[in-house]
């Protein structure tokens, strides 16, 4: 039974979102980011429930800091990969520090945060670990290929971490959380670099970015009311209207999105 949880990127934003639905739900969360001020704020929602730990997960020390933690407790825990960057940049302004920032984030840190909590048999038998994706893993967008790169990566890691956790009873899955309304996106209408610019501004504008808390009620069916054949392997998209009936509230609007000819850009051959 999942109890225990560990939520990386917790300052803000949809994992902000994901620490607080969870901790309603009675599990106790183990959250993570560099900003120590916010944890606390964060942790005065649910006092005995979340528990803060100051980290950088791109770095070796970090991750150990969060091992650390977790073990002194001496619980088994589920993990929640939230934390990624985005940073829009031109391909001819792209550097090799820009690339290692987005994978050591994206990519590098859940596979080994996961892999060290196994190794500390904090990930037993039953657990389960949810990396956040988003569509940009299947979208090819200008100024943002760090991060579409990234998370096609990412989602490649899981289904390969699920094809051998999961002889352990370890599984693996990953989630679409949909087009948000997190600071990512303020981010992304407030760049001067990024060729779509003009398409967040509108989606924003016409309302088409999703609550970071509805996705986190969406999370929070994935992760602890699906079955083992059903998490393990999959990937799980928000806008998938044959989930809504096992999530979605009642009387709150389907998950849909209405500028789908507008975000996919005319294919270019390779």
């Amino acid at each position: 039974m999942i109890k225990n949880i560990l939520i990386t990127g917790c300052s803000h934003g949809f994992g902000h979102a994901l620490a607080l639905n969870f901790a309603e739900a009675g599990c106790s969360v183990y959250a993570v980011s560099r900003n120590a001020e916010a944890l606390e704020q964060l942790k005065a929602n649910y006092p005995a429930l979340i528990q803060p730990i100051v980290a950088d997960i791109a770095t070796e020390m970090g991750r150990g800091t969060i091992t650390e933690q977790i073990m002194h407790q001496g619980k088994p825990i589920s993990i929640i990969h939230n934390a990624a960057i985005a940073e829009p940049c031109p391909f001819d302004q792209l550097t090799e520090e820009v690339l290692l920032q987005h994978f050591s984030t994206n990519v590098f840190a859940p596979i080994l945060i996961t892999n060290m909590c196994l190794k500390n048999g904090l990930l037993a038998a039953g657990q389960r670990v949810l990396d956040i994706s988003s569509g940009s893993a299947d979208l090819v967008l200008p100024a943002l290929l760090p991060y579409c790169s990234s998370k096609a990566a990412l989602e490649r890691a899981t289904a390969c971490m699920n094809r051998e956790l999961s002889t352990q009873s370890v599984y693996c899955a990953s989630l679409r959380p949909g087009m948000l309304d997190t600071p990512m996106q303020e981010d992304f209408r407030r760049s001067d670099v990024l060729p779509g610019r003009d398409f967040y501004q509108k989606a924003h504008d016409q309302k088409q970015l999703l609550s970071p808390e509805l996705a986190a009620k969406f999370a929070r069916w994935v992760l602890l009311n699906t079955d083992d054949l059903q998490f393990g392997g999959n990937l799980f998209n928000i806008y998938d209207v044959a989930l809504h009936p096992n999530w979605l509230p009642q009387g709150v609007p389907a998950p849909a999105f209405g500028m789908v000819s507008d975000f996919l850009l005319p294919r270019v051959p390779y």
